[in-house]
């Protein structure tokens, strides 16, 4: 029960109990707090140690982000093995359309389908053994993206991100 003390004609109330209980709301509130920063510079919420991903399969190599935002530049690097001086990549035509895959870096020498998916074959420098790819996204809606890229005619690796706002 609140007790009254009554000091130079002003009335405080105490109450030991809400007082105890609205410290212990604000110490968790404080680990909250805490942890939603910690994750935020790890990159939970995109750009961060968390957010990024590199993969290897068949001498091949790529690194992009796990979560990306709506409308904001990001991209895809593949190192990939020549055969015969040529590199083969395609990408899924969905995954491309809804990353908003535009070009690649170099141009490919050849694109066998479709301007967006591939497969886009690349020449390799002669005594180069692989092929730097560089490929900017700038996503164009929202959900997840699941999409095999396939290198030089194989599934060589599968690619999950996340769209948000």
């Amino acid at each position: 029960m609140p007790e009254l003390n009554r000091q130079s004609e002003v009335d405080l109330g105490f109450d030991l109990t809400f007082e105890k209980r609205w410290y212990a709301f604000e110490r968790a509130l404080r680990w909250v707090l805490a942890f939603v920063l910690v994750a935020g510079v790890l990159g939970a919420f995109g750009r961060g140690m968390l957010s990024n991903r590199d993969a290897s399969s068949q001498g091949a190599t790529v690194k992009y982000e796990r979560l990306l935002h709506y409308k904001t530049p990001s991209n895809i690097e593949l190192q990939v093995p020549s055969v015969n001086g040529e590199a083969r990549i395609e990408f899924c035509k969905d995954a491309a359309q809804k990353l908003g895959l535009s070009q690649t870096t170099p141009l490919p020498s050849e694109n066998a389908a479709s301007s967006e998916t591939g497969p886009m074959i690349f020449r390799a420098d002669p005594g180069q053994q692989t092929v730097a790819v560089h490929a900017p996204l700038q996503p164009s809606s929202l959900g997840p993206v699941h999409c095999t890229l396939k290198i030089n005619g194989n599934d060589a690796f599968t690619i999950d991100q996340f769209i948000v706002p």
